[in-house]
């Protein structure tokens, strides 16, 4: 057994991933390959890489409390679970449990990412909203405001109108929370 099987397997089942595929998938990974991986910052240490991801997490629970009344941030805080693994994987996933990184994913950018998708199943969840797509417009939002906050500028760019603008170009509409 993996230690990402161990990952999933240790988190409460409502909070465990689950598998989404969504149309626009690929047109994000393809925008975030040729934007935003040419300037990622990547993480020697798991230490480094894990104070990152926390960073990320404080920024989302933020908006996420500002955003839904009544909101405990706690509990919010609390599922916030992240791994660093040497393990060679060929995927990083996420959902409302936390976040699992494979080696090769220790960069701001595919952090930010996965994140995002943390923030994105709790908005979805606190917001009572019947429908979720994976890398739909909220989540997009999500991971261009996370990175904005934490790293304001990309290749001399401000972070959120560099990404907001090159999904725009792309056609892919971004709802920022």
């Amino acid at each position: 057994m993996t230690i990402h099987n161990d990952f999933w397997r240790s988190r409460p089942w409502f909070l465990r991933s689950k598998r989404v595929r969504d149309a626009n998938r690929r047109r994000c990974y393809q925008w975030e390959h040729e934007t935003l991986r040419p300037y990622q910052r990547k993480y020697d240490t798991r230490q480094a890489a894990k104070g990152f991801a926390r960073l990320c997490s404080k920024v989302a629970v933020k908006r996420l409390v500002d955003r839904h009344e009544g909101a405990n941030p706690e509990l919010i805080r609390e599922t916030f679970k992240a791994a660093f693994t040497m393990e060679n994987l060929r995927r990083c996933d996420a959902a409302e449990g936390g976040c699992y990184f494979a080696s090769w994913g220790w960069s701001d950018v595919i952090i930010a990412h996965e994140v995002a998708h943390w923030a994105d199943r709790w908005d979805h969840h606190l917001s009572r909203q019947a429908t979720f797509e994976g890398h739909g417009p909220k989540w997009r939002g999500w991971f261009a405001f996370i990175l904005s906050d934490v790293r304001p500028d990309i290749n001399g760019n401000d972070t959120l109108a560099y990404m907001t603008g090159g999904l725009r170009e792309r056609n892919l509409r971004v709802v920022l929370p």
